[in-house]
This record gives structure tokens, sequence and C-alpha cells, in this order.
């Protein structure tokens, strides 16, 4: 058995990439898995205005690249997102029927506008 801790972070978006950002920062050495069902790299969401329809490659602002997380060494799943947590088994199910282990897992999913009934 590997004694090398692996941290999955669900939710490649800004705070996932900053949570990356600061286990690295903090000298953690272990494995980091980063899923996320967008096909993108994380960026930074920028408050709403015209210019995110109007220019959305301009707006669009990449917290971490390509070259980043190889150099930070953080596995990156994309696509792919997560549909069910076994908390038990510390195993995530991905959308493809992967399943990927953890020994601790970060949710960073962010939230979605939900509109109430009237």
């Amino acid at each position: 058995m590997s004694n090398i801790e692996t941290i999955v972070i669900v939710g490649a978006g800004q705070a996932g990439a900053s949570a990356i950002l600061e286990l690295r920062g903090n000298k953690f050495e272990g494995n980091i898995i980063l899923i996320g069902d967008e096909i993108h790299l994380p960026y930074e969401r920028p408050p709403l205005s015209k210019d995110v329809i109007l220019k959305p490659e301009e707006t669009k602002i990449e917290i971490l690249s390509e070259e980043k997380l190889a150099d930070l060494g953080v596995e990156h799943i994309r696509g792919n997102g997560v549909v069910k947590i076994n908390a038990e088994a510390h195993t995530v199910e991905l959308q493809n029927g992967d399943v990927v282990a953890y020994d601790k897992l970060l949710l960073a999913t962010g939230g979605a506008a939900r509109r109430l009934p009237n």
C-alpha cells in the first residue's frame, strides 16, 4: 500500500484551481486529481457584463494552463464529471463509469442559479 496521499478535487473552476495552488504552495507533495465536467481549463469567471457575451474569449482569464498543471503534477480529467461519491469506499464515479480513488475529497463545484416559483 502506498503512503502517498491522493486528493481529488471535484470542480475544475476557480475554487478548484485556487485549492491546487494553495496545496502546492503549502508543500503538499501527494497526488492531486482535478475533475470537471467542462472541457475547459480552469478559468476565472468574470462578473457579468455585456463583454462576456460580445467577447467571450477576451473575458475568459485562464488560471492554470496545461503547462502549469503539469509543472504542479496535477492530473486533470476534463469533460467527465463526477456522478456518484462513495464516501465509505473513498471513490468517485465519473460520467463514463470510471472510478477514481481518493484519500481526501474536496468538493469545489460552485453553484448554479435556480429560479423559485412565484
